[in-house]
């Protein structure tokens, strides 16, 4: 992806057909491309040159329907570009009608997104039209669109098409009536293999449709219904045709009151559906007791699940206690996601015991667990024993300086975790020192996450003394203004990471990943910049 300063340097980058193949112009340059057509304009008259970039996203450049006409006139005549995106911009109606008739002409584009662009009917009946004479068009995004009132004009659609794959309807307020239509085609369709219907306004009765689908539908892999409004009636129903269905891979029902009787639905499918493997559960209102169902299930020697989140649920320490215990024999689950669970010391010492039995668990979230430093002792005890573990992410568990140095004793010696996230979690220079002198010695880590901390002079120039030995880091993420020479050195280590071979070591001094909000951390000090310059560049500031 290239974030550029300029039109002109966009423009540059497209004509020169450099290797890369992504053009990303994110919202960061709007002042350079949104709200001007002649801008759009001149990038598109570029991408009628390009012969290398396939992925184009422009999303959130306020790109009107002037410039979504010069894009699509851009796309009719290259064949390179794959993926369209762009999101959260005003292309309006007439935009979209520009783009339907550029997919009516060309039969390369493989994936369309005009998420959050309000656009009328008489463009879903444009866009009706375009697919059912285009070839190509294997993914549309049509989030927030207004496509709830016009779904009948898609539904036209899918009776003829047999190309498209990937349908993204979510935030459209689409009713229960508009679902029977959908599913109705659903029922006899082969092509579609991933529908969107998040925050919508599917009731109990809608999910009863999707359940009637789902017992004859065997194309469908993934189903995503979170944030509706079904209740536990409809879940019911959905569990049953979960338990008879043979295709579907990925159910999310995150936002879904479950309640004790629909999670205890859910555990009896689990034990005998024999192929979904993604299944998201967050802020579903499990009870300790419908933990104990999920847990249950969990044992089961026949599950084949291999993604589970039961985030920001009221488990209690009863139900963490049960799903914990279910980890000790589960040898399915990969992916596991436990953020916003009250989890404190006791909690960790649970959930510690079990990894160190645990053999498949391999990326674990934990964002917002109340850890503690004690309770960082017991997870950094369970990485001295746990083989599996590639992936730990601890962002905002207040873990301090005591926690930061069990884990990074810990990280001494094991040799199976690539990625350790511990921004947010008031580090002081003295857990960075001790972050420092693990990567001294670790050659195994990939990535480590230090943002949001109060990490500074002698933690940050440890970290960067520490990486003259180490060979293995790729990224390293730290709080800095990306001013002044903070800029100069991010630039110039994107410059080292292209020229990297087998690999790319990037050091970003950025505004903060989770929150988004800039940094509170002042300008590194300057013998630190040096000291991180040098390991890159040998030379003298």
């Amino acid at each position: 992806a290239m974030a550029s300063r300029s039109v002109d340097d966009v423009v540059a980058t497209v004509l020169a057909n450099t290797p890369s193949s992504s053009l990303s112009v994110p919202c960061a340059v709007r002042r350079c491309v949104g709200g001007s057509p002649g801008a759009v304009a001149r990038i598109a008259e570029a991408l009628k040159a390009n012969t290398t970039i396939k992925f184009v996203d422009l999303s959130s450049n306020k790109i009107t329907a002037e410039g979504a006409r010069h894009i699509a006139d851009a796309l009719k005549v290259n064949s390179t570009i794959k993926t369209l995106v762009l999101n959260d911009n005003d292309v309006g109606t007439q935009g979209v009608l520009a783009l339907a008739d550029m997919l009516k002409q060309t039969h390369s584009l493989r994936q369309l997104s005009l998420n959050d662009n309000a656009i009328e009917e008489e463009a879903f009946i444009a866009m009706r039209d375009a697919l059912q004479v285009n070839t190509s068009l294997e993914n549309l995004a049509l989030a927030n669109t207004g496509v709830g009132r016009n779904l009948r004009h898609l539904v036209a659609t899918l009776k003829v098409n047999s190309t498209l794959k990937t349908l993204r309807l979510s935030r459209n307020n689409i009713t229960d009536d508009e679902v029977h239509s959908l599913v109705d085609v659903l029922k006899c369709t082969v092509s579609i293999r991933l529908l969107d219907l998040d925050c919508n306004e599917i009731s109990s009765w809608g999910a009863k449709e999707i359940a009637s689908m789902l017992r004859v539908n065997n194309t469908l892999k993934a189903l995503f219904l979170s944030g509706n409004q079904i209740a536990t009636d409809g879940v019911m129903v959905l569990a049953e045709a979960l338990a008879a269905n043979k295709c579907l891979k990925k159910l999310s029902l995150a936002n879904t009151p479950l309640e004790q009787e629909g999670t205890r639905a859910i555990a009896n499918a689990l034990r005998v559906n024999s192929c979904l493997k993604g299944l998201d559960l967050r802020s579903c209102r499990i009870s300790p007791e419908g933990s104990r169902h999920l847990a249950e299930a969990l044992k089961h020697p026949g599950i084949v699940l291999k993604e589970l989140d039961l985030g920001d649920n009221p488990l209690g320490l009863d139900g963490l206690g049960h799903i914990t215990e279910a980890l000790k024999y589960n040898c399915s689950i990969k992916i596991l996601n436990l953020g916003c669970l009250h989890l404190a010391e006791e909690g960790a010492r649970l959930l510690a015991e079990a990894l160190s039995e645990n053999t498949s668990i391999e990326h674990l979230t934990l964002w917002l667990c109340k850890l503690g430093p004690e309770g960082a002792k017991h997870l950094a005890k369970a990485l001295t024993t746990n083989h599996a573990l590639r992936c730990l992410e601890l962002f905002s568990n207040d873990i301090e300086d005591t926690g930061a140095e069990a884990f990074a004793k810990a990280l001494q010696s094991n040799t199976a975790l690539r990625r350790f996230d511990c921004d947010g979690n008031k580090i002081g220079n003295q857990g960075g020192v001790a972050i420092a002198a693990a990567l001294a010695v670790n050659n195994t880590l990939t990535a480590v996450n230090c943002s949001g901390n109060k990490i500074s002079h002698d933690g940050l120039g440890a970290l960067a003394a520490a990486l003259e030995c180490n060979t293995t880091i790729l990224e390293l993420v730290i709080d800095g203004a990306p001013t002044g020479e903070g800029l100069l050195i991010r630039e110039r280590v994107a410059a080292n990471v292209k020229r990297h071979k087998g690999g790319a070591l990037s050091l970003l001094l950025a505004h903060h990943p989770r929150t988004g909000a800039g940094s509170s951390a002042a300008v590194l000090p300057h013998d630190v910049l040096v000291a991180i310059a040098r390991l890159f560049f040998n030379e003298k500031l």
